[in-house]
């Protein structure tokens, strides 16, 4: 689960044991001021840093300094670590330069909240026919993961923007489909778990 300016966003894999998921706002960098970069560099892996100060324009590195933050805290997440682990020893490598919200999500506002079945969490409770979901063909999924110069696998990597600020970023051992993003009230979703 994440937060992140009024949003709250969770993950629901029914094939993947272990998911890891993360917001994070590209405008709290301005809460770091200039040198924010050299600030955080222990968190970084050498050839992210190197990376990341190659790049010139201000606003792309702040977007991928917001990316690589959102892939981090996933990917610990995904351990049940948090933030106490290593940071700096994971080398995500092949990150895309996100640009512009890429969400088709979807709207819940004629959902019946009478398919929601309380007693039990399995797919049927809340699915295609109580949604039109579909695939997000938007999410960036060419990340990868290096620990020690080892490419650590299974693990799917997805990142996308959830609008001109936010970006998420998920992570599981073999995630079988690309996320789709699903509006749900909140009040939905406490009575779906009470």
């Amino acid at each position: 689960m994440s937060n992140q300016q009024g949003y709250t966003s969770m993950v629901i894999s029914y094939q993947s044991e272990e998911v890891g998921i993360d917001l994070a706002s590209i405008s709290d960098i301005e809460k770091f001021g200039n040198g924010y970069l050299t600030h955080f560099k222990d968190i970084f892996h050498p050839d992210e840093y190197d990376f990341l100060e190659s790049v010139h324009d201000a606003k792309e590195l702040e977007c991928l300094f917001t990316e690589y933050w959102a892939l981090k805290e996933s990917y610990t997440k995904k351990l049940g670590i948090g933030l106490n682990g290593e940071l700096g020893a994971y080398n995500f490598q092949n990150v895309a330069k996100l640009s512009k919200p890429t969400i088709n999500s979807i709207d819940s506002s004629s959902f019946d909240s009478s398919s929601i079945d309380s007693s039990s969490f399995d797919s049927s409770s809340i699915d295609s026919n109580s949604f039109d979901l579909k695939p997000n063909s938007h999410w960036s999924d060419s990340t990868k993961l290096f620990i020690n110069n080892t490419h650590i696998q299974p693990l799917d990597i997805h990142l996308t923007m959830l609008n001109n600020d936010i970006v998420l970023s998920v992570c599981g051992d073999q995630i079988p489909n690309t996320p789709s993003l699903i509006k749900i009230p909140l009040s939905l979703i406490t009575k779906f778990f009470s």
